[in-house]
């Protein structure tokens, strides 16, 4: 293991100081701490966003406070719940707050039909994985632009439970 990678960080400063202290030690992996989701009042998320400069100026403080990546929502359905999305434009402003200055952001997306407002604001990089099938299209952009995609396994268990009957139980024959 050579890197380690916070991305649902519940206790930020801890993280980073733990983060911060252990830096270019080589018996340690390194450590990148993400910023908590960022999201629109209402959706899925940590940090509710009303507008724009707000959003912007939260990238900028979670920056200043040493994150290495800034991670957005991009879900508006998960877990069995409807949830609010940043307009497109402020998704966009976000990223090039967090580009401008040398900081990498991921999407947390669960939906192919919400891939290509990730595609659209630039993002670096894809967490967890689309339910749905993908379209030949955006699968290719996806590739082209070398964005990485790190799925969570996990989540098919679930997905699985939701479309395949419960086993029967106290049946006998």
């Amino acid at each position: 293991v050579t890197t380690v990678r916070d991305l649902n960080p519940h206790i930020q400063g801890d993280f980073l100081a733990f983060r911060d202290s252990h830096q270019g030690r080589p018996e340690f992996a390194r450590l990148l701490a993400g910023s908590p989701i960022l999201t629109a009042t209402g959706g899925y998320g940590s940090v509710e966003l009303k507008e724009r400069q707000q959003a912007i100026a939260m990238v900028q403080t979670y920056i200043r406070q040493g994150v290495d990546i800034i991670k957005l929502a991009i879900e508006d359905d998960c877990e069995g719940e409807q949830w609010s999305l940043l307009p497109a434009e402020t998704l966009s402003a976000m990223t090039k707050t967090a580009h401008a200055a040398g900081k990498r952001v991921i999407a947390h997306l669960t939906h192919s039909y919400n891939l290509q407002l990730a595609l659209d604001a630039q993002v670096d990089e894809l967490a967890h994985m689309v339910v749905e099938p993908l379209n030949d299209e955006q699968l290719a952009a996806v590739v082209r632009r070398g964005i990485y995609w790190t799925p969570t396994l996990e989540l098919w268990h679930g997905v699985g439970s939701l479309t395949r009957p419960p086993p029967a139980v106290g049946i006998r024959s």
